[in-house]
Parts: C-alpha cells; structure tokens; sequence
C-alpha cells in the first residue's frame, strides 16, 4: 500500500480499524463511480439524454425509499448484521439485472439505471455508519481525511480500468465487478464484526 501507515501517525489500537475503514471505503467509492458509469450508459444505449430529466424525478423517489426501509431496519437490527445483509441484497440485484439484460426489453436498462443510483447512494450511507461505529469523534476528525483520499485514489484507479474493461467485456458485465467491490466491503464488515477488538469509544 502506497500510504504507509507511520505517516499517520496511528497508535496501535487504531490500525486494524483504519485498515478496515480504508478498504471498506475504497471498494465503496470505485463501486460508486463504476456504478454510475454503467447506469448511463445502459441507459442512453436505448433512451434519449431528454428521458433523464425524468429519470432523476424516479432515482430520487428510489433514494429516498431505500433511505426509509434502511432507517426502518436500522432500529431493529445488529449494525454489522444489517450492512451485510444490504450488500448481499445489492449483488443478488446487480446479478439478476446482468442476466435480464440479456433480453432485448429495454425496460430493463431502465432498471440498471436506478439500480446504479442505489449502488451510488446505499453502499456510501452504510460505510458511514460504519466508520461511525469504529471511531469515536476525535478519531474521527483525525482519520476521515486519509480515508477519503484512499477512496478518491481507488476512483481514480476504476477511473482508467472501467473503459478498457467494458470495451473488453462489455458494459453489462460492469454489474459483477460492482457485485464484486461491493462484496468486499460486506466481507471488510464482517471481519471486522467478527474480531474482537478494542472500543471505538475510548
């Protein structure tokens, strides 16, 4: 990893957590740019850039409704539990659309445009509910910038993969590999749900 760790001056019992919150938020934020690259383009594949003013009338009301059912889930479910299984509900989506748009309908590029939007706005609010529950405020205020610039290097990395990628393969298989970052984040959560570590609180 390019950023060494001593440059941040870390103590011993924020390393584990900061490694977490960096992957976690580099597979995030690729997933995210990724996601709305494919979004367009599978849609303006089929459709005139004139649809997209009411296209940002539905992603909205998508938005807004998957904030709600999170803020539902979150009051009565286990954080980690939760983010897991949001993102294992992400990739069963991203799999099943790649597969449906196989079929000519093109209703379905419909779909991986709001789907796109959910990739960008529903991964970004669970991994700051996650970094909440690792750090305390002063960590916080002192991390949240290095982990930032992690995510905005993974974006610049995606940034030059995506279009030798989707020439190659083609811009629905970008589904999997969102699928895929996605799937790293969900599994960073689990490791770190999993390993017993010292209180973010302190």
């Amino acid at each position: 990893m390019a950023l060494r760790l001593s440059a941040i001056n870390l103590d011993p019992s924020e390393r584990s957590r900061f490694l977490y919150a960096l992957l976690g938020f580099m597979c995030v934020a690729s997933a995210a740019l990724i996601g709305r690259s494919a979004g367009d383009t599978l849609f303006l594949t089929r459709f005139s850039v004139d649809y997209l003013s009411y296209m940002y009338i539905g992603t909205a009301i998508v938005v807004i409704c998957a904030s709600y059912a999170y803020a539902t889930f979150a009051a009565k479910m286990p954080l980690g539990r939760l983010i897991i299984r949001t993102c294992l509900l992400l990739i069963l989506l991203l799999i099943v659309l790649r597969f449906a748009l196989l079929q000519p309908w093109a209703g379905y590029r419909i779909l991986a445009y709001f789907l796109s939007d959910l990739v960008v706005n529903v991964p970004m609010m669970l991994f700051w509910s996650f970094a909440a529950m690792l750090f305390n405020p002063r960590e916080a205020k002192r991390l949240f910038g290095f982990i930032g610039a992690g995510g905005t290097c993974a974006c610049i990395g995606a940034g030059f993969l995506v279009r030798p990628f989707a020439a190659k393969l083609g811009t629905e298989n970008l589904l999997l590999l969102i699928g895929i970052l996605i799937g790293g984040f969900a599994f960073v959560v689990s490791r770190r749900a999993s390993s017993p570590a010292p209180s973010a609180r302190a």
